[in-house]
């Protein structure tokens, strides 16, 4: 807060520069308190913010040194934006647009560019990821058979669910993939961070230092 004259006035901060591209801790709280998530295997509640501001550097890096012209269908816009509402609930969701002032077009932005940094990782890597039948067979026994196991559940033949099991494995080499590419992203980008300037939303980052 400044003060002007006699009233108040509040002004938003910058958590990240990315490349000369601002991260404000607007932008941060929003991703943060609707559960915008850039991987669907990331658990939300289990995220501090530094995992939270962390993702969303990664995210504007990805978007930025690739360049890329991604067109976000607006069908895709729509079916998170409803996920959202249904996974906060209507009332909670409709509270936290009002908090922050947002309209449908502005938090699709916040969407789009979630989407987009899938998208750019998928077209880079998930179609030059190739896998054995040996990798495949690992994963059976290795995961997927203890995973079902544990849920009290019967596992079903390997040969009846080939192309599940396939696409897991090829999921998680994209995904490991693409953590080295973003790393080493990381190394050659100009990342500034001012988390400790926000206690109040960033304690675990103070904590753990830079």
């Amino acid at each position: 807060m400044i003060s002007v004259g006699s009233q108040e006035v509040a002004v938003d901060g910058i958590v990240a520069v990315v490349n000369e591209e601002v991260i404000t801790l607007t932008d941060f709280r929003i991703v943060h308190e609707f559960g915008i998530k850039r991987s669907d295997r990331e658990d939300r509640s289990e995220l501090s913010s530094r995992d939270v501001l962390e993702g969303l550097i990664e995210q504007k890096l990805i978007i930025l040194i690739t360049n890329a012209d991604i067109n976000v269908p607006v069908i895709e816009l729509e079916r998170l934006y409803q996920q959202l509402s249904d996974s906060l609930g209507i009332e909670l969701f409709q509270q936290k647009m009002a908090e922050f002032d947002l309209t449908r077009e502005e938090l699709y932005v916040y969407l789009g560019e979630m989407i987009a940094s899938r998208l750019i990782l998928a077209q880079r890597f998930q179609l030059t990821v190739s896998v054995t039948l040996r990798e495949i067979e690992e994963y059976y026994e290795q995961t997927y058979v203890p995973e079902q196991r544990n849920k009290g559940q019967e596992p079903q033949p390997m040969v009846e669910i080939l192309d599940m099991l396939e696409a897991e494995v090829k999921s998680e080499e994209t995904r490991l993939l693409s953590a080295e590419w973003v790393r080493n992203l990381r190394k050659e980008a100009d990342i500034q961070v001012f988390a400790e300037n926000y206690p109040h939303y960033f304690e675990k980052i103070q904590r753990k230092g830079p």
